[in-house]
């Protein structure tokens, strides 16, 4: 064990000694065992100057930003409608801002949100284009039904959602007919047993395509009845089944016995459904 020490401090001493000169004045450290001072100060340089060159980006990227929303030559020019009916685009438009302010510092979110809040309007998209143009894409509520009160016109489409729009009835859509839908209600699903009962009698008429009926009534019992299209009355009763009740009245109308207008059908307990020729 002490051999191998002093093997080991001996050979750190020469280590150490490689590196000393033997000068006029003494011993000196070789000039081989101090870094290089050119390359330390090329490193330090290629340091400043990576810094500066970021500081620079960072402070052109801030200036094209302040520029990108504040610059007039963004300005909103033109703003397009689009998916919306000739009736509706003015309702549109009342919602969407003026030509004049910058087209990036717009508020999208707020602009799209007044838009959103029209009862007719079931989804809407903001895009913005180079020179100044914004469009606005629209997609309309697509009506199923419709009800008249108070002169005026109410629309439910596929979700039980009212709306009003200013445009003719649509053709092939029944009439509601036993309910009353309130200010409040509108660009909400309509509620209550009755409208629950109609909403319901219209999925299952939708989903039909042999039976149409031009009306939908619903009575204080939440029962149903269709009017339709060639005259008969179909009796649907409870809002239950209605599936099945309409393959009923089909099967009837398919068979060769119902070669005559029926007056009336009447499937309101399934199991004992009776029609009635004319």
């Amino acid at each position: 064990m002490g051999g191998d020490s002093s093997k080991t401090r001996g050979k750190r001493r020469k280590s150490s000694a490689s590196r000393l000169l033997r000068g006029s004045s003494g011993l000196e450290f070789s000039p081989r065992s101090r870094g290089r001072p050119g390359r330390s100060r090329r490193l330090r340089f290629r340091r400043a100057l990576l810094c500066i060159v970021v500081l620079l980006s960072i402070v052109l990227a801030a200036e094209c930003a302040v520029a990108l929303f504040t610059s007039h030559r963004f300005a909103l020019r033109e703003v397009k409608v689009e998916g919306v009916s000739e009736s509706a685009l003015p309702l549109v438009l009342k919602h969407a801002p003026s030509p004049g302010p910058n087209l990036f510092s717009l508020p999208g979110r707020q602009i799209a949100s007044k838009i959103q809040a029209l009862s007719f309007v079931e989804e809407v998209d903001l895009k913005r284009r180079p020179f100044g143009t914004l469009i606005i894409r629209v997609k309309e509520r697509r009506p199923i039904a419709y009800l008249k009160q108070k002169g005026q016109t109410v629309f439910v489409d596929g979700a039980g959602i009212a709306f009003l729009l200013q445009e003719t009835i649509p053709g092939g859509i029944p009439e509601l007919s036993g309910i009353e839908i309130s200010a409040e209600s509108i660009g909400r699903p309509i509620s209550g047993t009755k409208a629950t009962a109609l909403c319901k009698g219209l999925a299952a008429l939708t989903k039909n395509s042999t039976i149409k009926a031009k009306r939908l009534v619903v009575d204080e019992r939440g029962w149903l009845t269709a009017h339709l299209v060639s005259g008969t009355e179909l009796r649907l009763g409870p809002a239950q089944q209605l599936e099945e009740k309409l393959r009923v009245v089909e099967a009837v109308l398919a068979s060769s016995g119902a070669s005559r207008p029926a007056e009336y059908f009447d499937v309101s307990v399934l199991e004992a459904a009776v029609w009635k020729p004319r």
